[in-house]
């Protein structure tokens, strides 16, 4: 079964635990695709008419087309650091504000601290918010129903002794707090 796949997975990660768990998952009667990344994929998201599937994993954010099942990757880094990460898809259908996604991801190489990061339908980079811009560390992001704003939860003091968690809008359109 594939629970049962699953938890020898994790369990024992094996050549032998992770065939089982991908011909279980193959078998299973709702699963539509398989997908492989570089790494771990540690946050999903789904674009609203479900085509779409967004993955962040260790070192880059994957997009897959659930028809073709290729992938496109939105961006690849480096990073020894293993948080803050996350990838959320507009809710929007049409307009100027359908088909965006907002990544979060950790320090990188010319950065102080985590970055908000947007990209337009057709992948294309639109604007990096960073702390100085946010007013902290971007832990989190998540769009408004109409794809305007995203709602973003920052840390001022990220790993120091006294964080103070915020939360602030940021325009999607001109990446203004």
């Amino acid at each position: 079964s594939l629970l049962l796949a699953a938890q020898a997975y994790r369990t024992q990660h094996t050549p032998q635990t992770e065939a089982a768990l991908l011909s279980a998952t193959v078998e299973h009667r709702k699963i539509v695709g398989v997908y492989r990344a570089a790494g771990i994929a540690r946050r999903l998201a789904a674009s609203p008419d479900g085509r779409t599937v967004y993955a962040h994993t260790d070192s880059q954010v994957v997009a897959w087309d659930a028809v073709t099942h290729q992938p496109r990757v939105l961006t690849d880094y480096r990073s020894s650091a293993p948080d803050p990460r996350d990838v959320a898809a507009s809710p929007a259908r049409t307009g100027d504000t359908a088909g965006l996604v907002a990544v979060v991801t950790p320090p990188i190489s010319g950065m102080t601290g985590s970055a908000l990061t947007l990209f337009g339908p057709d992948g294309q980079f639109r604007w990096t918010r960073g702390v100085s811009d946010l007013g902290g560390w971007p832990l989190t992001a998540r769009f408004t129903a109409d794809g305007q704003r995203l709602g973003v939860v920052v840390v001022a003091g990220y790993g120091g002794p006294t964080p103070v968690r915020s939360a602030r809008y940021v325009d999607t359109r001109t990446g203004r707090a």
